[in-house]
């Protein structure tokens, strides 16, 4: 939409969704409240659903854990910041993207680099619609993000 107000609760909501994270990275499709607590359902012999917290014992017909697509979403999430820095919005809207990015997002971002220290992308070339390499493409909009991201961590190293 464009709208930066939509974006404001992501960095918490990220933050949370690590944090409830089970040990094996997967999330539990659903918690208990106030507990945080993962919370699954089983069949008794009666057939009956009953609510555990143990996870044991789950049917296979429904996806009780799900996989984490939290780096995904958040290298969404600082594509559409950089969307909006790219358009020269103000810097104080920026700031309610979370000011000091988290050393977990400086850490994903270095290890997104290759080889060179570049950060490739799957895609084409834009001038040869037909081309699209194998290695990637070096998108100008995710290098100035990163190093936008990456220049407000040291700034806020100060």
């Amino acid at each position: 939409t464009g709208d930066t107000k939509y974006l404001k609760p992501i960095p918490k909501a990220i933050a949370y969704l690590r944090k409830s994270a089970l040990k094996d990275g997967r999330l539990a499709r659903f918690y208990e409240m106030k507990t945080n607590r993962p919370l699954y359902f089983y069949r008794d012999k009666d057939r009956r659903h009953q609510l555990t917290y143990d996870d044991s014992r789950l049917p296979d017909h429904y996806g009780w854990k799900v996989d984490s697509k939290l780096d995904g979403i958040e290298k969404q999430y600082h594509s559409a910041v950089s969307a909006i820095e790219c358009k020269g919005a103000d810097p104080s809207v920026l700031s309610a993207f979370g000011g000091k990015p988290s050393d977990r997002t400086v850490q994903v971002i270095i290890r997104a680099m290759d080889a060179r220290g570049a950060w490739v992308e799957k895609g084409g070339l834009l001038k040869h619609h037909k081309t699209t390499p194998e290695s990637g493409v070096i998108d100008c909009r995710v290098f100035a993000k990163n190093v936008g991201v990456l220049s407000r961590y040291l700034k806020a190293q100060k």
